[in-house]
C-alpha cells in the first residue's frame, strides 16, 4: 500500500511584510544618518569652527610650567636668582591665570581670553622692566612695546588669513595688524641703520623688517593660503632671536649677572608670544567663524588651487556617482 506524499511545506515569508500586531518581533531600521558632503568637508578645512583648542591648551601648560620655574628663580635657585622687581609676582601670576585657562572647563572664547592675558602679563611687565622678563625693556617701553605688537597681533592675522582663506575680512584683519605693527618696522630699521651696533644685531633686525614685509603675500586669492602661518612663526623667530643673541653672547662673555636673566627674558618671550598668538586666533575664530561659513566655499577650488585630500576626491566621486 503507497504511502500518501508528504505535503510541500509552504516557502518562507518575510515577516517585514506583515502587520505589526502579527509580527513575532519588531524590526528595528537602522538610523540613517546624513551623508557626508564634500562641500562641509571643504567648510571646514577653509573655516574651521573651534581651531586651535588643543594647541592653546598645551601652549597654556608649557607656560604655567616655565613661569613656575621662573618663580623658583626669582627666590634663589642655587646661584640662579632673578633680581628684577616683581620678578617673583609677575611670576606667579602669569603660572596662576595659565593654569586656571588650562585645567578649568571653559567655553572656547573664554579660555582664549585668559590665554591672552597669561601671555600679555609678562610681556607687557618685562616692556617696563618689570617681571621675569625685564630685560625686554632694555631699549625702552616704547621699542619693546611696538615688538609686542607686532609679535603677537602680526602672527595671529597671518595664521587666521591662513586657516579662513576664502574669508575676505580675514585680510582686513591682516591690514590692521600690519598698521599696527609699522612703528615696530621703524624701530628695527634705526636699529638696522645704527653704525654702532653689531652686525648680527643689524641683521636679526632685517630679518624682522623682511618678516613684516612677507606678510602682505597675505593679500593673495582665496586659492592659496600664502604660507602665512610660516611667516607668523619666522616673524615671533626674528623677534626671539634678539634677545636669544645676547642671552649667547652673555654666555660666551662669562657675565653672570646678565646669563639668567637675559636667558629668561629670551625664552620667555617666546614661549609668552606663542601662547599670546595661538590665544588672539582663537579670539579671531569665535568671533568671525559663523561669518566666514557662510561665504561660498567652492570659490577656493578653481585654477591653481590645491588638489583635494583623498577622502575629499572619494565623496566628491561618489557624489557624483
Amino acid at each position: 500500500m503507497a504511502l500518501p506524499p508528504t505535503p510541500t511545506p509552504p516557502p518562507p515569508m518575510s515577516t517585514s511584510s506583515l502587520p505589526g500586531s502579527m509580527r513575532p518581533f519588531p524590526v528595528r531600521q537602522a538610523p540613517v544618518r546624513p551623508p557626508v558632503l564634500a562641500s562641509d568637508i571643504l567648510r571646514e578645512e577653509v573655516a574651521p569652527r573651534a581651531p586651535a583648542r588643543r594647541a592653546t591648551r598645551l601652549a597654556l601648560l608649557v607656560v604655567a610650567a616655565a613661569f613656575l620655574f621662573a618663580a623658583a628663580v626669582s627666590m634663589g635657585l642655587g646661584p640662579l636668582r632673578l633680581a628684577a622687581r616683581f620678578a617673583l609676582e609677575g611670576a606667579l601670576a602669569t603660572v596662576l591665570v595659565a593654569g586656571v585657562a588650562a585645567l578649568v572647563p571653559m567655553p572656547y572664547a573664554v579660555r582664549g581670553v585668559l590665554a591672552a592675558a597669561a601671555g600679555l602679563l609678562p610681556l607687557l611687565l618685562g616692556a617696563a622692566g618689570l617681571g621675569p622678563l625685564a630685560r625686554l625693556g632694555d631699549d625702552g617701553v616704547g621699542f619693546a612695546t611696538s615688538l609686542i605688537v607686532m609679535g603677537t597681533l602680526l602672527p595671529a592675522a597671518l595664521v587666521f588669513r591662513a586657516r579662513y582663506r576664502a574669508f575676505r575680512a580675514a585680510r582686513t584683519v591682516l591690514a590692521v595688524a600690519l598698521t599696527a605693527s609699522v612703528p615696530a618696522v621703524l624701530y628695527l630699521g634705526s636699529r638696522a641703520m645704527d653704525g654702532s651696533a653689531d652686525a648680527a644685531t643689524r641683521a636679526i633686525a632685517l630679518v624682522g623688517i623682511a618678516s613684516a614685509l612677507a606678510a602682505t603675500l597675505g593679500f593673495m586669492g582665496p586659492e592659496t593660503s600664502a604660507g602665512c602661518s610660516q611667516w607668523a612663526a619666522v616673524v615671533v623667530g626674528a623677534l626671539f632671536a634678539h634677545p636669544a643673541w645676547l642671552a649667547g653672547a652673555a654666555t660666551w662673555s662669562g657675565r653672570d649677572g646678565d646669563i639668567v636673566s637675559l636667558t629668561t627674558a629670551a625664552v620667555g618671550q617666546l614661549l609668552a608670544t606663542s601662547l599670546t598668538v595661538f590665544a588672539l586666533f582663537q579670539l579671531l575664530a569665535a568671533t568671525f567663524a559663523t561669518r566666514a561659513r557662510q561665504v561660498d566655499v567652492h570659490q577656493v577650488v578653481g585654477a591653481g588651487a590645491s588638489d583635494p585630500s583623498p577622502p575629499l576626491e572619494r565623496l566628491e566621486r561618489e557624489d557624483g556617482d
